[in-house]
């Protein structure tokens, strides 16, 4: 039986928790966050521990694995007291605010031995696993280029205020939501990062990004074209597959589209595969017990931070 805690109650809290519980072969022991009064909401509905305390949470309910869903700044400084604690780590993406802090975050899990997947979600979505046995198939010939656009507003006033600053965020799109769009890259070619360049652009007074536009290439050759705004424009969030013999296109985080070589979108259907948090934490859950990371590894995850932060020199 593997104890899990909770750090953090971010937005993916309710996605984290219900995973866990559908989990025969898991436990949640306690969740935590700086707020008592937050802390008790999640938990106690689940019979759990709440603590606004992560250190003495670790020294009390000692859990073989945690998940950290923390603001991006404090993603690092938690990661290293869990690692010191025996904890295998399940942290939310982006996997820090640097590139030099995801290889801090990384030495501090090797040198306490314990386990680190980051929760980039992508290749966990059903159609983006469809459009990866398309892909792997060869029905629609070789993968070709990508191109990805993503708009609608981002600084809305309900979003939290730490999301506004680049110390405690490390940017803006570009590293929130950019970082998706760099992992359904990744996830579609198999491949990491290789070269990427481009621009952000940024509101007076602000320090963090509302725009980006990058062209980016991966190790295997594929190249891929990425535009994102946070201005206040009408929502829009589609991914383009060109490939030899036709096209996919993936829509938000619910449908895929194939094209063979006509005017004509049929919709895939990818109901055989689990939901994106389900099969997340089993990957990691088996990676638990069977003591090795298989996807979305500290190293996967560092390559998308080093990608983000060539369009900030």
């Amino acid at each position: 039986m593997i104890r899990v805690a909770l750090i953090g109650t971010g937005a993916m809290v309710d996605f984290h928790l219900d995973s866990i519980a559908k989990d025969s072969d898991a436990n949640l022991v306690a969740v935590c966050t700086t707020r008592m009064e937050t802390a008790k909401k999640a938990a106690d509905p689940r019979g759990v521990a709440a603590y606004d305390d992560y250190t003495k949470m670790l020294e009390a309910e000692k859990p073989d694995a945690v998940i950290i869903n923390l603001p991006h700044y404090l993603h690092e400084p938690c990661a290293k007291i869990c690692a010191e604690h025996g904890c295998h780590i399940l942290l939310e993406k982006p996997m820090s605010t640097s590139y030099e802090s995801c290889l801090r975050i990384i030495d501090f899990c090797k040198q306490n031995n314990v386990l680190l997947q980051v929760a980039h979600p992508q290749g966990f979505m059903a159609e983006t696993r469809m459009a990866q046995d398309i892909i792997k198939s060869g029905e629609l010939g070789e993968l070709v280029m990508v191109h990805t656009q993503r708009s609608g507003t981002y600084f809305y006033e309900t979003r939290p205020k730490w999301f506004w600053k680049k110390e405690t965020a490390g940017g803006g799109i570009w590293i929130n939501l950019g970082a998706h769009c760099l992992d359904q890259f990744c996830q579609l070619t198999g491949s990491p990062i290789k070269s990427i360049t481009g621009k952000c652009t940024y509101l007076d007074g602000m320090d963090v990004d509302v725009s980006a536009n990058a062209f980016v290439e991966s190790e295997s050759g594929v190249t891929c074209t990425i535009a994102l705004s946070g201005y206040n424009w009408s929502r829009n969030d589609e991914c383009t597959i060109h490939m030899t013999k036709g096209s996919m296109k993936l829509r938000g985080w619910q449908d895929l589209y194939i094209s063979r070589g006509d005017d004509e979108w049929e919709q895939v259907d990818c109901s055989k595969y689990a939901g994106p948090f389900d099969y997340q934490w089993e990957v990691f859950s088996d990676a638990v017990r069977k003591g090795e990371v298989t996807k979305c590894t500290g190293e996967y995850a560092a390559n998308i931070l080093w990608a983000i932060e060539q369009l900030w020199k």
